[in-house]
């Protein structure tokens, strides 16, 4: 405690503010308001390293997506709620963007989904059409696509998750989809 009062001492020799040997009211009263502004402005700094530590954890923390987002204002559900279109698709690590362009997923906040392939070879072209739903699965770290037609039914888990980008990975598969709002 005498270091403390020391410190304050020259905090008041700094300020110019004489310390009378005879007069040590003035002096004591001056000290006192010294001290409790000091004391208010530390325990104001502690608060806000403690928000901000706290703060940290709670970002880091919310990252519950390989590849993102960290934060994000809107619910899963609302990110999930898109027309999709894919941008890039990989088999293996390789590219194969080609086999998957004509895919358009339109994904509704109730549970549908609808599932649009347009097909083309020479002049013939082809529509492939599916309705279904999707639902969360594993805590919201996987989506189940499952359509009338099985063959498009696929369990896949999320990578990312944003309200324009939506990278999924097949679950017991080898394609990663990367899909993009439309």
């Amino acid at each position: 405690m005498e270091t403390i009062f020391k410190e304050y001492y020259k905090v008041l020799i700094y300020n110019r503010i004489k310390i009378n040997q005879n007069d040590g009211s003035v002096c004591a009263l001056r000290l006192l308001t010294l001290k409790q502004t000091i004391m208010k402005n530390t325990r104001k700094t502690l608060s806000i390293a403690l928000v901000s530590i706290l703060s940290a954890g709670f970002i880091t923390s919310c990252n519950k997506y390989e590849d993102g987002p960290t934060v994000s204002l809107l619910s899963k559900k609302a990110r999930m709620e898109n027309t999709w279109a894919i941008e890039n698709a990989y088999r293996n690590g390789e590219n194969v963007t080609e086999d998957y362009d004509q895919y358009t997923l339109k994904m509704t906040k109730n549970g549908d989904a609808n599932l649009t392939a347009t097909y083309t070879a020479g002049s013939f072209s082809y529509q492939y059409e599916t309705q279904g739903t999707w639902t969360f699965k594993d805590d919201k770290e996987s989506v189940m696509l499952d359509f009338q037609d099985d063959d498009a039914d696929q369990l896949y888990q999320i990578l990312k998750l944003e309200d324009d980008a939506l990278w999924l990975r097949e679950i017991g598969g080898e394609d990663e989809l990367h899909l993009k709002t439309k």
